[in-house]
């Protein structure tokens, strides 16, 4: 396996540093702006101040209560993790170590996960052990970041993400990995000087790809084309439930979401006026409900959940009103959601603006959900107990 150019190079680390933070910029110095009260108890905060790191993204099997989570220390300043959390339990467990932050996971069973990250990191995870990936000898994996990744069934898997040259210039990367060894570089029909942030399908002729400065990438199946998204904003996630049900989210100034409707792509309307800059996405399943756990064969209606800045959730049922919230007691910048119900989610980030260190938070959405999450058997809460000094948690500082 080709180990890359892993030499420090203080340049491309202090390019790499302005871009990211430039991608977070919204958050420096500026007030959050108004935001509608939730009509009912919403996310709370279960987990702060985690010393790995911020948890950036999560997966879960259908059906599963166990999500596995990655995060780390961003921008180069520590290593990452893999957390599996069992909502049933209320436990995080610390099941292994990368050379730097993960920025996303996805999979098709609890044996059988995808996880990519900073330099250039691309992972095979078995719900067990990490194992690294074969990368493209087209760029130094010290100069890329993975942001996303994606498969329907492991046989074909997608990566996005970005290089970052000395001289300053930027390069939307995609690749593409057909036998769980390695990935190579695919051309998508031109260079984005920009970086491609995260990478959704409904299956595996319909892929979509969403980038900085408004790009969105659609694959058939046969080739890749550049649709109009109407935007030069930011689209950070894109998330769906069918082909002809798919969302992009983002913002600079302020949250925009989009919608594609299986020909066009507009701006979703519903979204209030003044939500802080989105960057977590999770929409319903294909089949747009949820069994109603309390009345057997009644069903509960879709949801749509969103996440961002400012320590920023919000949800919204089929049809319904948006339900907008700044979290309780938590500045930060949520990265991503997962959702489980219509009353069941986490929202996963941390300190992304502030940091380094950086450390974590959860917020919960579930209905007789404690006050805390441990993490390796400790609590890692504000306002609550603190492990003793040394205990629990371990850490990649």
């Amino acid at each position: 396996m080709r180990s890359g150019s892993r030499g420090k190079r203080i340049v491309s680390v202090a390019l790499f540093a302005i871009a990211a933070l430039a991608w977070l910029a919204c958050l420096n110095g500026e007030e959050s702006p108004a935001r509608s009260s939730p009509e009912e108890e919403g996310f709370r905060l279960v987990m702060a101040d985690a010393p790995q790191g911020a948890p950036l993204a999560g997966w879960r099997a259908p059906g599963s209560d166990m999500a596995f989570v990655v995060g780390g220390q961003i921008l180069r300043s520590g290593g990452g993790f893999v957390w599996s959390l069992d909502m049933r339990e209320e436990r995080a467990s610390t099941l292994v170590g990368a050379p730097g932050a993960l920025w996303w996971i996805h999979g098709t069973s609890e044996t059988e996960m995808w996880v990519v990250g900073e330099r250039g990191f691309a992972g095979f995870f078995s719900g067990r052990s990490l194992r690294e990936l074969a990368m493209p000898d087209t760029f130094a994996l010290e100069d890329v970041t993975l942001y996303g990744v994606w498969t329907q069934d492991g046989d074909e898997v997608w990566a996005v993400g970005v290089e970052r040259r000395a001289d300053a210039s930027e390069r939307g990367v995609l690749l593409r990995s057909t036998d769980r060894d390695s990935f190579q570089e695919v051309d998508y029909g031109f260079v984005a000087e920009s970086p491609l942030y995260k990478v959704w399908g409904s299956g595996p002729n319909d892929v979509f790809v969403v980038g900085d400065r408004g790009i969105i990438l659609r694959w058939d199946g046969a080739s890749w084309a550049r649709l109009e998204s109407g935007t030069d904003q930011r689209l950070g996630v894109v998330h769906g439930r069918g082909p002809n049900q798919v969302w992009a989210a983002g913002g600079s100034s302020e949250g925009i979401l989009l919608r594609w409707d299986g020909a066009t792509w507009r701006r979703d309307e519903s979204l209030p006026s003044g939500t802080a800059p989105l960057y977590g996405l999770w929409v319903a399943p294909e089949d747009g409900y949820f069994p109603d756990p309390s009345a057997p064969g009644a069903q509960l209606p879709a949801v749509l959940y969103v996440s961002g800045t400012y320590g920023t959730v919000g949800r919204r049922y089929e049809n319904g009103p948006w339900v907008v919230q700044d979290a309780p007691e938590t500045p930060d910048v949520l990265h991503s959601v997962l959702g489980w119900s219509t009353d069941r989610a986490l929202a996963l980030g941390g300190n992304l603006a502030s940091g380094p260190p950086y450390t974590g938070v959860v917020l919960a959405l579930s209905a007789g959900f404690d006050d805390f999450i441990l993490l390796d058997g400790s609590p890692y809460y504000r306002n609550g107990v603190r492990p003793p000094s040394g205990g629990g948690g371990g850490g990649f500082q």
